[in-house]
């Protein structure tokens, strides 16, 4: 009776989730420049009205917009002496509402702010050609997103504090698939991969092996459903052929080990014995 003890495609979906992953970088904390001229705007004794103003800072940016007062307040543009440069809405000296930041090395964030930091929603396009559309939270993308790569990968689903984590769907180039819980941007839970050429497994993951109990299908039809640690066969578990020959016994280390029962293409019933993938009996 032919029966494979390896799991040869799923191994693939190691580590899949950290592939095109612009959470890595936590953001847009990269554009933490409105801090800088704070100090220097404190200093300004205006009269508390609203006008328009251009002011040119020490520290070498530029501010064309809206002033209540000695606050940026309204609609501004700040160029930054690196070339990075915030269009948007600004209330109390911080950029508040909506609005657009270009870095100087070619990173562009638009959407909601709130003192200072991408707030609420947005989209962040990154210069490598990964992008980011969804919810946001104190400058991370939190809450729900869709993360695309220029490779044509693609995850849609939940972040949090800048990581995947709760339900999401990976899409890979190509063309396999995973569905299912996430933590820190691993597969981690209850989740189905779908792999190419027909492989599957439905089952629990661990930092993204197969762990726990779950369900493997080869293309052909052949079937393994039981225990599983640490990407391998691990305790108990049933290996089933298309052919309808079955195993149902004990398994260590991804090989059959221990007692078990063979059942044959006739029905006849076998009781055997392993070690190590080895009949011993």
């Amino acid at each position: 009776m032919l029966l494979a003890d390896n799991d040869p495609e799923i191994f693939l979906a190691k580590g899949r989730p950290q592939l095109c992953s612009i959470s890595a970088s936590s953001g847009v904390d990269v554009f933490s420049y409105f801090d800088q001229e704070l100090e220097e705007t404190n200093t300004f004794s205006w009269v508390d009205k609203v006008e328009r103003r251009r002011m040119s800072f020490s520290t070498g940016a530029v501010y064309d917009g809206e002033w209540k007062g000695s606050k940026r307040h309204g609609f501004g543009i700040q160029t930054w002496p690196d070339g990075a440069v915030y269009s948007g809405d600004w209330f109390d000296n911080k950029a508040n509402g909506h609005g657009r930041i270009v870095h100087s090395a070619g990173d562009v964030y638009i959407g909601q702010w709130k003192n200072n930091v991408a707030h609420k929603r947005g989209t962040l396009y990154h210069m490598g050609g990964m992008t980011y559309a969804g919810e946001w939270l104190h400058d991370r993308q939190d809450g729900f997103g869709v993360e695309s790569c220029k490779d044509g990968t693609r995850y849609a689903g939940n972040f949090k504090c800048g990581k995947k984590h709760g339900w999401g769907t990976y899409h890979w180039v190509d063309g396999s698939s995973y569905t299912g819980s996430l933590i820190a941007n691993h597969m981690h839970g209850l989740g189905v991969y779908e792999g190419v050429s027909g492989f599957s497994f439905k089952g629990t993951w661990h930092d993204s092996l197969k762990h726990g109990v779950g369900q493997y299908t080869w293309p052909d039809k052949r079937q393994y459903a039981g225990q599983y640690v640490l990407d391998k066969k691990d305790g108990v578990g049933a290996f089933r052929l298309s052919n309808g020959c079955r195993y149902e016994g004990f398994w260590k280390l991804g090989k059959r080990h221990g007692h078990a029962r063979c059942w044959a293409k006739d029905g006849s019933i076998t009781m055997t014995r392993w070690a190590d993938g080895v009949r011993a009996d």
